[in-house]
């Protein structure tokens, strides 16, 4: 429904028959207008076929559901998974094949409207035929919400109702005067904002129904609800009796006086995982449509479906790479072999893939060409499997994200296809999409780059931690060794024969290096580290364990930062701008100020000049600083090394009969960073520094229109090499699959030109971005729940931890002095989030204080402490 609302408040041109009533509310409001010409219902009919979407009648609804029927069959027949595909592939022409008839019967008409209008209505001169300039509405949209009014969800804070526009959430959220205490958290709504004071026309959707999470408790003798987010207690509605056959402490769903799911108990540890999918409405699995869907793909793909005949190597070179895709909403070529979905033939390429090592979802591979000094990413190709408004799309789109647990992973496509078919995986053949990038070999900037498709067979699985001792080692290393796929290298010997691609690995490190630092020009670097927890089997907190970045790290950040930045400027050149972009604004000059009051406050002296020289000249002086603190460290240990010399001497000449005891006090005087949480390190002054200047700036997001990052210091960026795991990803790859179907994609830096869309690929381009500016503000409001999702499992595991520890004392950092004080621990549980309620003493932000816990909530995550 939320999607539905943001494209009717941007402008959609039908609508769907399950919104119909909605429609019609809104409608009855008066706060609809008519925008633009009235639209070609042939035209619709077809596109909507074409591009597979499902509205109950059209043949291409039918296919997909003999697709799920033909997999469900596939259990008992003795079909090959060539053959397979063969069906999937004979529904998706069919319905192609009918968006292509329809539209040859009256093609030459349609394209001489199409270019006299848009000689008539395009001014920009230089942009891709038929496609409307990004600065205009799109002219078929036929129902739009009205400039004076605007649709919001409602968020209540500290008493106060404000407003925020769901089409439009990075604009400023607007308050509500008057008394409006039937609305609710979360409630979608219809304002009148033709004043300053924003007016309530309608309640669209009400949140008042939403469950809420209680656990049972028993006080005054009888069991109560105790709300898990505000702790309040409340009565339940049924009877005692009931209640006692519930586990001491269940948590309970409860919606509309009912109970919608009982999740486990409180005392549980596995219940955390439940309690932090349910706040966060995430279904823990897929449909079974889409999951029947997806295991119709197999698990291999079929190469002879991909590449050219034999036959047909004597053919143009055109012909042989004609990169077009079979789905029907990226199918355009003129060659004689145009029915065929012919690939690169990359399998002879020595591609990896660098990840964590235990990753399973491999979206990237790389391949350094250190002869022709060219650089190979390869990028999943999902958008392959994942068309448009097929239920795998539709369970993609809700999820937005792969959501990551510290022991799990939920992924945004079944795993059939995410840790698979889709998946990079070594030694099997995959559907990539290529990025062939030849760089300067001075400069090491690019000077010639091609995107194509292709089918690749990765080599090898390595983790960072592999490549990262290759870095480290100066062997040679031999070449005819056999791969391991994730090798513990313990010696030279064995890394010799583990790892047989470390000389090209040696070389690209060296040139991600230079990269690098040209990039760190305009941009910055940060200094942070990944907190990582580790459960047990009985899903408790064992350890906690901090990772920084590293050379390997650099070395796959840097190629795949590449790939983005020559995704993106392909689509800001070839779409005027349009598509879909990952932006981040410059900080405002007053966060500007109080970053640098706050920095004063540690000691720094601000120096002058520009922004980032003044940033770059700070961490300067960051590093020096802990460069100065490691030296007085490791003096120190020298120093205690020589007094327990010492004292094991004269510990020696004592009577060697003397029984030596540890008893209760000696415990309490053991150092806390004995304990397995306390294993990670108090943050360095460069750290501290970094984490000042990412809190200042603002948060990155998508966008449908082409803007600076300001981080990373490009003028265009997108994100393109994490198809698996990322929505916005697959929405770049389709716009970028309907360019290659238009022509090949061939950029040079002097001349970044691409060839002008044909009638056909305009509109399909049309198409997607129509539909992705509805889903592009979905993906930002996604993307910040799954952080909000992942902190609140991580808090209830620390506090799990907590509870073990009570009265005991801990070194905590004030980040936020403001009452209730919140604090992290550098010690005893590192990298918790303390709150403190001591009102006795006023807290310095960044101060570093001596507490003790003194209780921990599971039922909200939260765990106090009193400072000492």
């Amino acid at each position: 429904m939320k999607e539905f609302l943001i494209g009717l408040a941007l402008g959609r041109k039908e609508i769907p028959r399950k919104f119909m009533p909605l429609y019609e509310q809104i409608k009855s409001c008066g706060a609809l207008e008519k925008h633009g010409a009235k639209h070609d219902t042939k035209y619709d009919k077809a596109l909507e076929s074409s591009y597979l979407e499902s509205s109950g009648e059209d043949d291409t609804h039918d296919a997909n559901a003999k697709c799920a029927k033909t997999a469900k069959c596939s259990k008992h027949s003795k079909s090959t998974r060539a053959q397979k595909h063969q069906k999937y592939h004979k529904y998706q022409e069919k319905a192609r094949d009918k968006y292509q008839k329809s539209s040859a019967q009256d093609s030459s008409q349609a394209q001489m409207s199409a270019e006299s209008s848009h000689a008539k209505h395009t001014p920009n001169h230089h942009a891709p035929n038929h496609l409307p300039s990004h600065s205009q509405p799109p002219s078929k949209h036929a129902y739009k919400l009205s400039d004076k009014f605007i649709i919001a969800q409602i968020i209540i804070h500290n008493h106060r109702i404000f407003a925020k526009n769901i089409a439009k959430p990075n604009d400023k959220d607007l308050l509500l005067k008057g008394r409006y205490g039937n609305l609710k958290d979360g409630d979608i709504v219809l304002l009148l904002s033709i004043t300053r004071t924003p007016k309530l026309i309608k309640i669209l959707s009400s949140s008042a129904s939403a469950p809420r999470l209680v656990y049972l408790e028993r006080k005054k003798g009888a069991i109560v609800g105790i709300d898990c987010k505000t702790l309040e207690s409340t009565r339940l509605p049924f009877s005692q009796k009931s209640l006692l056959e519930l586990p001491k402490h269940c948590v309970l769903a409860l919606e509309n006086g009912k109970i919608k799911q009982i999740l486990g108990s409180l005392d549980d540890p596995s219940v955390d995982e439940r309690i932090s999918l349910f706040l966060s409405q995430r279904a823990e699995d897929f449909g079974e449509e889409a999951k029947e869907l997806a295991r119709n793909f197999g698990t291999q793909v079929e190469p002879s479906l991909y590449l050219a005949p034999k036959n047909a190597e004597s053919t143009s070179h055109a012909s042989y790479t004609s990169y077009a895709s079979y789905t029907s909403y990226a199918k355009s070529t003129n060659s004689a072999h145009s029915s065929a979905p012919y690939r690169r033939d990359l399998r002879a390429l020595d591609f990896i893939t660098i990840d964590p090592i235990d990753a399973k979802d491999h979206d990237d591979a790389v391949f350094w060409d250190m002869h022709a000094h060219t650089l190979y990413v390869a990028i999943a190709d999902v958008s392959e499997y994942v068309t448009p408004h097929t239920p795998l799309d539709d369970e993609a789109k809700a999820r937005g994200f792969s959501l990551y647990f510290p022991h799990k992973c939920y992924p945004m496509l079944p795993r059939e296809l995410s840790e698979s078919l889709c998946s990079l995986r070594r030694d099997e053949v995959k559907l990539a999409l290529v990025w062939e990038i030849r760089l300067h070999k001075r400069t090491k900037l690019p000077i010639k780059v091609q995107l194509y498709e292709a089918l690749i067979t990765p080599k090898a699985n390595i983790s960072y931690e592999a490549v990262d001792k290759i870095l480290e080692s100066s062997a040679q290393m031999d070449s005819r060794a056999k791969v391991d796929s994730h090798a513990k290298i313990d010696s030279s010997k064995k890394l010799d024969s583990a790892m047989p691609y470390a000389i090209w690995i040696r070389d690209l490190a060296r040139v991600t290096q230079t990269l690098k630092t040209k990039r760190l020009e305009k941009g910055y670097d940060f200094s942070t580290r990944e907190m990582k927890l580790h459960l047990d089997k009985n899903s408790e907190l064992e350890s906690i364990s901090t990772h920084k970045s590293t050379p390997s790290h650099s070395l796959i950040e840097e190629s795949m930062l590449l790939a983005n930045i020559l995704s993106a400027q392909c689509l800001a050149t070839a779409l005027n701008g349009a598509g879909i972009y990952r932006t981040h604004e410059a900080p405002m000059k007053e966060r500007i100020h109080a970053l640098f009051a706050d920095i004063s406050e540690l000691g720094y002296t601000i120096p002058k000049g520009k922004l980032h020289a003044q940033i770059q000249a700070l961490q300067k002086e960051a590093d020096r600083r802990d460069k100065k603190a490691l030296v007085e460290k490791r003096a120190q240990i020298r120093k205690s090394e020589a007094r327990e010399n010492i004292a094991s001497e004269n510990q020696a000449s004592k009577n060697l009969n003397s029984a030596c005891t540890l008893d209760s006090r000696d415990l309490d005087s053991a150092p806390e960073s004995a304990n397995a949480l306390d294993s990670a390190a108090a943050l360095s002054h460069r750290e501290l520094l970094d984490r000042l200047i990412i809190r200042a700036q603002k948060e990155a997001r998508y966008s449908d229109e082409v803007a600076l990052h300001f981080g990373l210091g490009f003028e265009t960026y997108t994100h393109f090499t994490s198809p698996i795991r990322r929505y916005s990803d697959i929405i770049a790859h389709r716009l970028l699959k309907v360019l290659l179907a238009n022509a090949p994609i061939e950029l040079k830096p002097e001349s970044p030109h691409i060839a002008p869309l044909a009638p056909k690929h305009a509109k399909q381009i049309a198409y997607i971005l129509e539909s992705s500016s509805a889903i592009i503000p979905m993906l930002n409001t996604k993307e910040r729940a799954i952080a909000k999702t992942e902190m609140d499992f991580k808090d209830r595991k620390y506090a799990r931890a907590a509870c073990k520890h009570i009265g005991r004392a801990l070194r905590v950092r004030v980040i936020d002095e403001r009452y209730p004080a919140i604090c992290v621990a550098e010690s005893l549980i590192f990298g918790a989030r303390i709150f403190v309620e001591d009102s006795r003493r006023e807290l310095e932000r960044h101060g570093i204080y001596q507490a003790r816990l003194t209780r921990a909530e599971l039922a909200n995550g939260r765990i106090f402490a009193e400072i000492e």
